[in-house]
């Protein structure tokens, strides 16, 4: 007589692990997420960073009027175009080396999160074995008891705990690298249309009529 095994849904399962998760690494997995939104604004501001070093680099004098560098030349006291490539490069540099860090400092404690998460969950496997009757202890190998825990502990720190830090850091970093991307698509299209004179059209019905060609090749009046 063979028993079927039910399968339980991926989200009660989740449901499950996340009850057996303690309260002090939970703590850790919410500072966790914040370092990773601190990492994916890092990474937003190292790839902004390239666009004014690259504008400086092939337009120096466009970028030494552009209005936002105008703070910039009056701290630094810059008077000529191509000294303001010198402080852009540092600049990206420094975003550079800033974002780097945060990513090693992110693959750190992610790591050290989730094999620490996955010696928890063995403990308590462990700890619940040991307290099972004295029969129980007798019928069965502790070896076997022994590998068998490693076993699902190791299913479940890389099956599990790895991917879902892994989706949800690259889920953070995606949005917010999207984000800037839109509010700079944004940016494009409203400043054009801000910085139009008054006597151009803004909208369709401003359009002057189009006139309407009979069949004999002559234009009829609207």
């Amino acid at each position: 007589m063979t028993s079927a095994r039910t399968t339980l849904p991926l989200s009660r399962n989740l449901s499950r692990l996340w009850r057996h998760i303690s309260a002090r690494r939970r703590g850790q997995l919410g500072l966790l997420l914040a370092m990773t939104v601190l990492a994916s604004f890092a990474e937003v501001l190292s790839i902004g960073a390239v666009l004014p070093f690259l504008g400086a680099l092939t337009a120096p004098e466009r970028a030494y009027g552009h209005p936002a560098a105008q703070p910039v030349i009056q701290a630094l006291g810059l008077t000529a175009p191509g000294q303001l490539v010198l402080p852009l490069a540092m600049a990206f540099g420094v975003a550079a080396i800033v974002a780097g860090t945060m990513r090693l400092l992110l693959l750190w404690a992610s790591t050290r999160l989730t094999f620490a998460t996955g010696a928890d969950l063995s403990i308590s496997i462990y700890r619940r074995t040991l307290y099972q009757p004295y029969s129980v202890h007798v019928a069965r190998n502790s070896s076997e008891v022994i590998n068998g825990i490693s076993v699902k502990t190791t299913s479940v720190i890389y099956g599990v705990i790895v991917p879902i830090l892994t989706l949800v850091s690259a889920g953070v970093m995606r949005l917010s690298a999207w984000g800037r991307m839109m509010r700079r698509i944004a940016c494009a299209q409203l400043i054009p249309i801000a910085r139009a004179p008054s006597h151009w059209p803004r909208s369709i019905d401003w359009m002057p009529p189009t006139p309407m060609i009979g069949s004999a090749g002559k234009i009829a009046s609207p």
